[in-house]
């Protein structure tokens, strides 16, 4: 991933809001082939949604923590998430780096938000790196109920499975699909899905941001 190096900070800046550090975002990640940027992804049955979602082979998340945001619900995100994703990165403001360092595991990324007069940038404070601990329980959730459905057709022999309620369906794609087929299945599934929200388009912003 391509980050911009930190600008000196002065003392009255414009801080930028979230909608404009993610427009920044979403130009900032490098994408592979075949992959699907999704906002607002919900994980667990919709109940946390992450900011920024990159879905291809894997599963990578991306939380934004501004200066006009607080840490409250970090921890329970950070439980939600960590059940979900392969590779997640908060990216902060500097206020909050020193508790957000106390409160999110080591495997994960954390890039600081820095703001100049006329700019901000990311700047890498480390690198994500492989979650040690994906459940696959919290992944079959991802999926919609017709999309379990299909899936199941193709490894399941039971009848009457477009009847049945997602929990069931969910229960049954772990007992149905092997735990090495299941990610590879989910994410397949997830960058094929239509109706699903695209990336809103760059919003206007105060600040110019840059990516060197």
């Amino acid at each position: 991933m391509i980050l911009g190096i930190g600008h000196s900070l002065m003392e009255q800046v414009q801080q930028p809001r979230d909608r404009e550090i993610r427009s920044h975002l979403l130009r900032s990640i490098e994408r592979p082939l075949a992959s699907r940027i999704v906002e607002e992804m919900g994980v667990l049955s919709g109940e946390i949604r992450v900011d920024v979602a990159l879905v291809s082979t894997t599963l990578e998340g991306f939380e934004i923590k501004s200066d006009h945001d607080s840490l409250i619900r970090l921890p329970r995100q950070t439980a939600a998430y960590c059940r979900v994703f392969d590779r997640l990165t908060l990216v902060a403001s500097k206020t909050h780096l020193s508790k957000a360092l106390d409160i999110v595991p080591e495997w994960w990324g954390l890039w600081a938000i820095e703001v100049g007069s006329e700019t901000f940038d990311f700047r890498q404070i480390r690198p994500a790196e492989l979650n040690p601990s994906v459940d696959l329980a919290a992944v079959v959730q991802l999926l919609w109920k017709d999309e379990a459905v299909a899936l199941l057709r193709k490894w399941c022999t039971a009848t009457g499975v477009a009847k049945w309620t997602r929990r069931k369906l969910w229960h049954q794609v772990l007992e149905s699909v092997p735990a090495s087929e299941i990610k590879r299945a989910v994410t397949f599934i997830l960058t094929q899905r239509s109706g699903w929200r695209e990336p809103a388009k760059a919003a206007s912003t105060c600040l110019e941001t840059k990516v060197r």
